[in-house]
């Protein structure tokens, strides 16, 4: 993974961290619990902590949200991944970022670069995704790229935790282009 990939990552995963003691907080100030920053008559003073500290506060806590968050890290470590210019996958004749943008915008390349053939019910989610990447929302629904490699890659959409609602595969086959290989989804 290129250095971009790996900041990328460690800021991502510092951020979720923040903000499940954000989490924390708010949950233990409606409940009524004091925090370690409180004073007697409510106020909050601001404390600062290290990473590490907050990772062990976080595996303290136990809560089924950090559980959540980090089943989407690997998802995080994909998405970097494909986001990194420098990575092999976008390297070669055709990089995965630009197959993408145009597979996504142009219909008759759509056509002439799928290998598998597609439900005959057409369906907004696979003719007109835009490959776009979804932060999981407040039901755990998300869209991401998964197990990116040099010649290969997965998008998925779906529940954390759960089964994917679809996932598109794509290769780069012998010609040195990007084609979607597999699609799993509804009415295959």
């Amino acid at each position: 993974m290129s250095e971009f990939g790996t900041k990328l990552i460690t800021r991502l995963s510092y951020i979720a961290l923040l903000a499940m003691l954000a989490l924390t907080a708010c949950n233990d100030e409606k409940s009524g619990k004091k925090s370690e920053g409180s004073s007697e008559q409510g106020e909050t003073t601001q404390e600062t902590i290290s990473l590490e500290e907050a990772e062990q506060m976080m595996h303290q806590q136990g809560s089924d949200k950090l559980a959540e968050q980090n089943s989407f890290v690997r998802y995080n470590e994909s998405n970097a991944i494909f986001l990194d210019p420098e990575a092999p996958c976008n390297k070669g004749e055709e990089a995965l970022q630009d197959f993408i943008v145009r597979f996504s915008e142009d219909k008759e390349f759509q056509e002439a670069r799928c290998k598998v053939r597609l439900p005959e019910v057409e369906q907004p989610g696979i003719r007109k995704c835009t490959f776009t990447i979804l932060e999981p929302d407040s039901t755990g629904f998300f869209a991401s790229w998964l197990d990116v490699e040099a010649d290969s890659a997965s998008f998925c959409t779906g529940w954390l935790n759960s089964e994917m609602e679809q996932e598109f595969v794509f290769e780069r086959l012998n010609d040195g282009l990007w084609y979607l290989t597999d699609y799993i989804g509804p009415m295959t």
